[in-house]
């Protein structure tokens, strides 16, 4: 590991993954909790569903990264200022679009 990579930028990024597989895991939970009885229900159902893939998007993000990172690094194209960039920019959009996730379901879980 170079002195320019930093550990907790990656754990980090691992943590806003958890925490984004988790909500989505909790909100499919409470769709499927959900009945298709009334019109209200189903627009519940529909939202906590599209929540949930939102979640699962930020998820996604972050592991195409990490993934896309390490072939750099095999292939030899990495270079550490670029990445620190990278990893930064991501963190940062990942984290608000966490927490805008969070906040519009009424907080976190």
């Amino acid at each position: 590991m170079s002195d320019t990579e930093r550990p907790d930028q990656d754990e980090e990024l691992r943590r806003i993954q958890d925490v984004a597989i988790e909500h989505a895991l909790a909100e499919m939970d409470e769709s499927a909790a959900r009945t298709l009885e009334t019109k209200e229900a189903r627009g519940d159902r529909g939202f906590l569903t599209g929540m949930a893939a939102k979640s699962l998007g930020v998820a996604v993000k972050i592991e195409q990264f990490l993934l896309l990172r390490k072939e750099r690094k095999a292939a030899g194209m990495n270079d550490p200022a670029e990445e620190e960039s990278a990893k930064a920019s991501l963190i940062a959009n990942a984290r608000a679009e966490t927490r805008g996730i969070l906040e519009r379901i009424g907080g976190g879980r």
